[in-house]
C-alpha cells in the first residue's frame, strides 16, 4: 500500500513539474517580446467574451480582442483559450460584462 501511495505522488509530482514548464516557456515568449522593445507596442485594448464551452473536465473560451494600431487601424482578432491557457476565473466574470478594458502587448512587425 506504501508503494502505490508513493507512486502516486510520484506522478502528481511529475505531473506538476511538466505544467509549470509549459507556463515558464509561455512566460519566456513574454519576456523576449516584452525585453526586445524595438518592436513590441503596448496599447489599450478590448476583450469581449462570445462564447464559454465547459464541461467537467475541459475549458474552452472564444474570445474577440479588438484593438487600434500604432497607424490608428482598428483590429479585431477571433481566439480560442483553453484551459491551460488562460485563467478560466477571469474568463467567466468578463463573460456578461460585455467589452473589459485589457492591455495589449504585440510585436509591429506582424502587424501591417
Amino acid at each position: 500500500m506504501m508503494y502505490f501511495i508513493a507512486l502516486i505522488m510520484i506522478l502528481i509530482g511529475w505531473m506538476f513539474t511538466y505544467t509549470g514548464r509549459i507556463c515558464s516557456d509561455k512566460e519566456k515568449d513574454i519576456n523576449s517580446l516584452a525585453l526586445d522593445g524595438t518592436n513590441a507596442i503596448e496599447t489599450e485594448g478590448f476583450l469581449k467574451v462570445l462564447e464559454i464551452r465547459s464541461t467537467r473536465y475541459s475549458f474552452e473560451c472564444d474570445c474577440e480582442i479588438s484593438f487600434k494600431s500604432e497607424n490608428g487601424r482598428n483590429l479585431r482578432y477571433n481566439k480560442t483559450f483553453f484551459g491551460l491557457d488562460s485563467s478560466a476565473s477571469f474568463l467567466r466574470k468578463c463573460e456578461r460584462r460585455g467589452e473589459v478594458p485589457v492591455t495589449i502587448i504585440y510585436d509591429k512587425k506582424f502587424i501591417c
